[in-house]
């Protein structure tokens, strides 16, 4: 790949992320198939052709004693995934749901310039979410919940 290959990372950290992940590069890859998208996410998001920096299949989890079984390896991948995007900065950084360490991610990200797309934006299937945070992580968000829109409008 050349540098000046335009390029997309999308990251998800769960199964529903992956299928949405897998979703959204199957459509881009349709659009602009010259494209080269790479990631996190799980088979779902591979067989769709995005590069995988990172398999997220094994950190879903249930209950806070499953989660925080987790964090030591997360907070690893996160810290290597900042390193990967100050050193490979992708053209857009598409997000989806994940927030405690996309939300991360995405500060970072945001911060060095790179353009941020919040897909399926953290707690947006929650009627009460608090997404005034997200201007500091994301140029722009996409939400598919009427109600969640409504939210980040105001």
């Amino acid at each position: 790949m050349s540098a000046a290959t335009p390029s997309i990372m999308i990251v998800a950290g769960e199964a529903s992320g992956d299928l949405q992940g897998a979703c959204l590069a199957a459509e881009i890859k349709r659009i602009a198939p010259h494209l080269h998208i790479r990631g996190v996410g799980g088979r779902r998001m591979r067989e769709a052709g995005v590069e995988l920096l990172a398999d997220s299949s094994s950190w879903g989890a249930i209950g806070i004693a499953e989660a925080l079984k987790l964090v030591p390896r997360l907070a690893l991948i996160l810290s290597k995934l900042k390193a990967h995007l100050t050193a490979n900065p992708p053209d857009l950084l598409a997000l989806i749901d994940f927030g405690a360490f996309n939300v991360r991610l995405g500060r970072h990200a945001h911060s060095r310039g790179v353009k941020v797309l919040y897909y399926f934006p953290p707690g947006s299937w929650n009627r009460d979410a608090d997404c005034s945070r997200l201007r500091e992580v994301a140029d722009r968000v996409i939400t598919p919940f009427p109600w969640s829109a409504d939210a980040l409008k105001k």
